[in-house]
């Protein structure tokens, strides 16, 4: 509810939110669904000019959240690299990051 006021009150075409996936808290594949459920849901009830921006949180992995990106499939989704949170996982380069968006970007 609180989204879909945003154009009409605040004049916001953009949020920037995060993925939320937790790795200790959800199955990716659960996550992965619900994740593209809501964001279908949430995209249908805003106007055109909207836009959706997905930010990695710390424990991201850069394929998860591509994919679901790319499963909604709406121009008004995209992705956000806070590289903060990117530098601060031991797992996940910055660089693996870059290069998974660039692999999606020429596909």
């Amino acid at each position: 509810r609180i989204v879909r006021s945003c154009p009409k009150n605040y004049d916001i075409r953009r949020i920037v939110m995060h993925g939320g996936h937790l790795p200790n808290a959800y199955f990716p594949e659960w996550f992965h669904e619900r994740s593209v459920i809501f964001l279908k849901r949430l995209l249908r009830n805003l106007s055109d000019d909207f836009q959706i921006i997905a930010k990695n949180v710390l424990g991201d992995m850069p394929e998860r959240l591509l994919n679901i990106v790319m499963e909604v499939g709406d121009p008004r989704m995209g992705i956000c690299l806070d590289i903060g949170y990117a530098g601060a996982s031991a797992s996940v380069r910055v660089t693996d990051w870059i290069n998974c968006r660039r692999k999606q970007a020429l596909s």
